[in-house]
């Protein structure tokens, strides 16, 4: 599907950050991650004690655990088996966390790292969570951008500039979330938080908003909603995109990998510079810079 004007300009000023991050990024990783071990031994257990599935890895393998926040999940997922093609005998072993009643994932997350879990790499919804952990990653950088897409119900008449207009309720994330960050930053700056933050709705991930604006919209007393979600979250099969907001002023909404042993900062240079891998992350809705020759 053809890109937007105002996607074009969204994602130039996205890809030009992650761009003039990257030659940093590329110091470090060619000075290669030095092994942390952790400080308490951990399997991922969650919030109940249980075992997390998937979370171990296969019998006479190597793993590379890493860490993942909600929004990239899916991609970890879709590119586990090109990273064990890559890497034969490794066994990517992927961490999403817990939701408990007091954390979303990606807190949850954050503190299970904080206490010393097995990670050889975490990948993180915003560089701020990097910033915040008391547990320091031998490197760390951006890995990829993202837009903040205004989206509606597949067949909806909405349009974005009934945002402002309080016609329908406006479903955005937690402000304690990266997406609800940038989403509450960006609207601030345009003036629009005023409207909107009288008629939001609160969710802790872009999935959930899709899936709420997607579901009521098909009930028999259907309603209509905007809700404002990462542009990799808009499943264009049950929403359609009539917006992107303005990226926050000094923080575009660029994700980052950080990573605590060599293996880790192996798996991150394959993240950045594998073909097949950015080619993936471009497909699910992700920007992706080009890497610098």
């Amino acid at each position: 599907m053809p890109l937007l004007p105002e996607e074009w300009a969204v994602r130039g000023v996205i890809a030009g950050w992650v761009l003039a991050c990257l030659a940093v990024l590329a110091v470090g990783l060619m000075a290669g991650g030095c092994a942390m071990e952790p400080e308490t031994v951990s399997r991922w257990p969650d919030a109940s004690g249980r075992a997390q599935v998937g979370a171990e890895p296969g019998r006479g393998l190597t793993p590379v655990r890493v860490a993942v926040d909600p929004a990239l999940a899916a991609l970890l997922r879709t590119l586990e088996p090109l990273y064990e093609g890559a890497r034969p005998g490794v066994d990517l072993v992927i961490s999403e966390g817990a939701r408990t009643g007091r954390m979303d994932q990606a807190e949850w997350l954050a503190m299970r790292l904080e206490r010393g879990a097995e990670a050889d790499a975490y990948v993180s919804e915003s560089g701020h969570a990097i910033d915040e952990l008391t547990r320091t990653p031998a490197g760390r950088g951006p890995w990829l951008g993202n837009t903040l897409a205004v989206v509606v119900p597949k067949g909806s008449q909405l349009d974005r500039r009934e945002l402002a207009l309080r016609r329908a309720p406006v479903h955005i994330a937690l402000e304690r979330t990266a997406l609800g960050q940038w989403t509450r930053a960006s609207l601030r700056e345009s003036g629009l938080w005023g409207e909107v933050s009288l008629a939001s709705g609160n969710f802790d991930s872009g999935a959930a908003i899709v899936e709420r604006v997607a579901y009521f919209a098909k009930r028999p007393t259907p309603e209509e909603s905007f809700g404002i979600v990462f542009g990799s979250d808009a499943d264009a099969r049950r929403v359609r995109v009539v917006g992107y907001l303005d990226q926050p002023r000094g923080d575009a909404t660029i994700h980052h990998v950080a990573w605590f042993s060599e293996s880790g900062a192996d798996l991150a240079n394959w993240l950045l510079s594998d073909d097949g891998a950015r080619a993936a992350a471009a497909r699910a809705g992700f920007v992706v810079a080009e890497t610098p020759r």
